[in-house]
């Protein structure tokens, strides 16, 4: 594809009428599922963990301290696997931008950041997170026997397919708590596919495309709207009116924000299809090479209507 906010509601989920239950902020939910919530299989004495959605350590320290957080059980590998994920995006998620600034002050944000930039490596890299910055180097004809050097230099990146892997996580568990039946002790996942569209950084938020697409899902029926570690993590999930089709977001760390589409391909390839097109401008462009590049759109807050 092309490719309430306050800790008061730190989690409302909607019922099958579509009436909206109000969760306590202060407590973790606790599900007593027989099968994985990731995968499905049978869980046994041998095999089953205890595993906090919103890990403690993805988020700054002490952020989840007497906060919601939905707590299940699942298979060693799968918990194994997105422990693993969230480990370097964590860090990667956590840092300041090019200029040294983060997204809001706080002392706990910054101590984490600092601690995780040297103690975790990037998966991207292959280095400490602290010295894997984004560089690009390029050169190309401007006009005729002029020539041009570029140098680029940006945060830490995540590569595509570990984002949207630790974001599929993620929506299995909520999707699995909004359907779950005490009677079975089991919940269920999406009918479809999984479809990943947008991720982006800060400084980005405000871009044609989210902004098209938070307008284009804003009325959809809501099924899980989740703020907590004061806000340091964030999920939305509404159902389209008509068709078997959910879009979901996330935010990260106040910095990294991952959205899309559950369900039915062609509904969300036909919503995407109507988004406005980014503005890109080309520097050059030769045979089997081209620059563009496309400034960062920062959201205004009066704009944000992204978990509204």
């Amino acid at each position: 594809m092309r490719s309430l906010k306050a800790e008061s509601l730190a989690v409302g989920t909607g019922d099958k009428d579509g009436d909206v239950i109000l969760h306590d902020p202060s407590k973790p939910m606790l599900l007593r599922n027989t099968v994985c919530a990731y995968c499905g299989v049978q869980l046994t004495a041998s095999n089953a963990t205890k595993e906090h959605v919103v890990g403690r350590k993805f988020v700054p320290t002490g952020k989840l301290d007497k906060r919601w957080n939905l707590i299940l059980r699942t298979c060693l590998p799968c918990n194994t696997r997105k422990s693993e994920l969230e480990d370097d995006i964590a860090a990667i998620s956590m840092q300041p931008d090019v200029f040294g600034k983060y997204p809001v002050t706080d002392d706990a944000l910054v101590t984490s950041a600092k601690r995780k930039a040297e103690g975790s490596v990037s998966r991207k890299t292959k280095k400490p997170v602290k010295d894997s910055q984004a560089q690009l180097s390029v050169s190309g004809q401007l006009l005729s026997g002029l020539v041009a050097n570029f140098s680029f230099t940006g945060s830490p990146q995540i590569d595509d397919h570990r984002i949207f892997e630790l974001a599929r996580y993620h929506l299995m568990a909520f999707f699995f708590l909004i359907t779950y039946n005490k009677d079975t002790e089991r919940g269920w996942w999406w009918p479809g596919e999984f479809l990943p569209f947008l991720h982006t950084r800060r400084s980005d938020w405000g871009n044609a495309s989210w902004k098209g697409f938070m307008q284009a899902v804003s009325t959809w029926d809501m099924r899980m709207q989740a703020a907590t570690a004061e806000d340091f993590f964030r999920c939305s999930i509404r159902r389209h009116p008509q068709a078997e089709c959910w879009s979901w977001a996330l935010e990260w760390n106040k910095q990294h924000r991952i959205a899309g589409f559950l369900g039915d391909r062609s509904t969300a390839q036909s919503i995407v299809d109507s988004l406005p097109q980014e503005h890109v401008t080309t520097v050059f462009e030769e045979q089997g090479r081209s620059l563009r590049f496309r400034q960062d759109a920062p959201l205004a807050e009066t704009e944000d209507i992204l978990f509204a």
